[in-house]
């Protein structure tokens, strides 16, 4: 999941994902690599 606005549905969507294991690893990517194979983002880091 790439996600550059991040609302309720995202945070829903980590809650599921958290339940299906016992751990949620989640990683952040610069704009740069994600511009490389989505849209640039509307909010920059």
């Amino acid at each position: 999941m790439v996600a550059d606005l991040f609302h309720y549905g995202h945070a829903n969507f980590l809650k599921q994902a958290r339940q299906c294991g016992d751990y949620l690893i989640v990683g952040i990517h610069s704009d740069q690599v994600v511009g490389g194979y989505k849209r640039l983002p509307i909010m920059s880091m």
